[in-house]
């Protein structure tokens, strides 16, 4: 009975962690549909100013690009976190606002 309790428990435990952060492919704001590769003046013009934005480091050996995350939202109860390698949208995640 313990361990079909503590299966159950961790199953659960499982499934909500992995539902908290979800990548995309696509996002929409407003009546726009921004994807990955846009161009970050692109997602300005479309979806405004995000609420903030962070240089996190860089990427690559012989030439090296910024990585920026910008962060939208709560929009529906979520957060939308994008990241830009060299000025294009190289990942999209949304989050569940707690």
């Amino acid at each position: 009975m313990k361990k079909i309790f503590l299966f159950c428990f961790a199953a659960v435990f499982l499934t909500s962690v992995s539902v908290s952060a979800k990548d995309l492919e696509r996002w929409r704001c407003g009546s726009k549909i921004i994807e990955l590769g846009a161009q970050s003046f692109k997602v300005i013009e479309n979806c405004g100013e995000p609420n903030s934005k962070e240089n996190v480091g860089t990427s690559g050996r012989k030439h090296q690009v910024d990585i920026e995350k910008w962060v939208y939202g709560p929009i529906g109860g979520y957060m939308y976190i994008l990241y830009f390698k060299a000025g294009n949208l190289s990942k999209i995640e949304s989050v569940k606002e707690s």
